[in-house]
């Protein structure tokens, strides 16, 4: 769609370029030090049995190894990435964090009609 110039891309708020548009530049490429993600992950409460979360990862990794699901991802423009049990976690803490600085620095502000 982009290629088509139906929409203008600004930039990519990945650390790094989309491999489906390696030609957009990141934002920190342009000066601008923005980095946001969609995210989407399993969870489980505190306390969750080991067993059972051992069998949420692998559950997860096989899904993240499916060629069909992988196909899809791909025909969707999805970009995957693969983080488990703390590196999940420390990613999802970082994220929280930077939105808590910049909710800090920028409230939003509700206008109710």
């Amino acid at each position: 769609m982009y290629e088509a110039c139906k929409i203008c891309i600004l930039g990519v708020m990945a650390e790094d370029r989309h491999t489906f548009a390696p030609s957009i530049d990141t934002f920190s490429e342009q000066g601008y030090p923005i980095f946001m993600e969609s995210m989407r992950g399993l969870a489980a409460l505190k306390g969750t049995a080991k067993d059972k979360i051992a069998h949420l990862i692998e559950a997860f990794s096989k899904t993240m190894r499916n060629p069909k699901f992988l196909a899809e991802s791909k025909a969707l423009r999805l970009p995957l990435g693969k983080r488990t049990g703390k590196k999940y976690g420390q990613r999802l803490r970082q994220l929280r964090e930077i939105c808590l600085d910049l909710w800090k620095k920028h409230p939003l502000e509700i206008n109710l009609f």
